[in-house]
């Protein structure tokens, strides 16, 4: 489904969502937070430019989640967009997000 990847830049996104030093470890033996990191560092693997997340930052502890979003910006600021849901309040800069929240009276765009 994917093309293959140098495996310098498979460690390289392993250690960007901080799971540097366990390459060599089965993905059943690791938390779900950690689970979660292996799924999004697959993002930084491919070369689309839009990525859809249904709510990246479940199982991600706090500074988990800061590395998560300097990387959304790194792939915003390379060409790409990400849409994503969450209940968790981003530290992105308002000129960097377009937030869209859904109540069950009305949207509201921010």
């Amino acid at each position: 489904m994917h093309k293959a990847v140098a495996k310098e830049k498979v460690w390289d996104a392993l250690a960007q969502v901080g799971l540097a030093g366990y390459e060599d470890q089965l993905a059943c033996h690791l938390s779900a937070g950690q689970q979660r990191r292996i799924a999004l560092a697959r993002l930084w693997l491919t070369d689309k430019k839009l990525w859809i997340l249904d709510e990246p930052f479940t199982a991600i502890d706090k500074n988990g989640v800061k590395v998560l979003e300097r990387l959304f910006l790194a792939h915003a600021d390379n060409g790409g967009s990400v849409i994503l849901t969450t209940h968790q309040d981003l530290q992105f800069s308002a000129g960097r997000l377009r937030k869209i929240t859904l109540t069950r009276q009305h949207l509201t765009e921010y």
